[in-house]
């Protein structure tokens, strides 16, 4: 049984991960995208070249 209650603890750890909303992403001092993960574009509604070089501010 501590074989299949830590089969299912981890199943729901990868579910708790996979509906958090969070990604990373590097901007610049002047708050222009740098840098997005893979997790952004289905979050944000982008992909990474779209909004690589523009303003933070152009999202508000």
């Amino acid at each position: 049984t501590v074989r299949l209650e830590s089969t299912q603890i981890l199943r729901e750890m990868s579910i708790t991960e996979e509906s958090v909303c969070e990604f990373t992403s590097r901007l610049s001092m002047e708050w222009k995208y740098l840098y997005l993960d893979h997790r952004a574009p289905p979050i944000i509604g982008y992909l990474p070249f779209e909004v690589l070089g523009t303003s933070g501010y152009d999202y508000y």
